[in-house]
């Protein structure tokens, strides 16, 4: 067994334990907005970071004619957001980009970032962090 262990490159006790449940489920009416600011916007935190995963999940929601500043989350993270409502304009690094509902984008984060809704409904986006090894 050691040998195995040892070529895998694994801790014997990952082979041996017993898989835990991954299943977690999360229900929007039980969360609390993780950042908040009155009649501007409301982001939810879902999936805060884990180092299993690598990954974060989040959801926006901006009202007409407000927005949502971000600065750098550092070298090797990308963000991957899709519109669910509304019409997303992102600005990263001076360029705009117009995001339709339905839509996707994909982006570095090691430069400012703004979310704006410019339009005359409510903006709701979901957003995952990817943080890369």
């Amino acid at each position: 067994m050691g040998k195995i262990v040892s070529g895998l490159r694994v801790e014997l006790s990952d082979l041996v334990k017993t898989p835990g449940d991954r299943v977690y489920r999360v229900s929007k009416e039980k969360l609390i907005p993780t950042k908040e600011l009155q009649d501007k916007y409301k982001v939810y935190t879902y999936f805060p970071y884990e180092k299993e995963s690598n990954i974060e999940l989040y959801t926006f929601e901006i009202q007409p004619g407000s927005s949502y500043f971000s600065g750098t989350h550092g070298e090797n993270t990308e963000e991957y957001v899709i519109v669910e409502q509304g019409v997303l304009t992102l600005s990263v690094g001076g360029t705009a980009y117009c995001v339709k509902e339905g839509d996707a984008v994909r982006f570095d984060t090691d430069r400012n970032h703004e979310y704006q809704n410019r339009g005359s409904k409510l903006l709701k986006i979901v957003c995952v962090f990817h943080y890369s090894a």
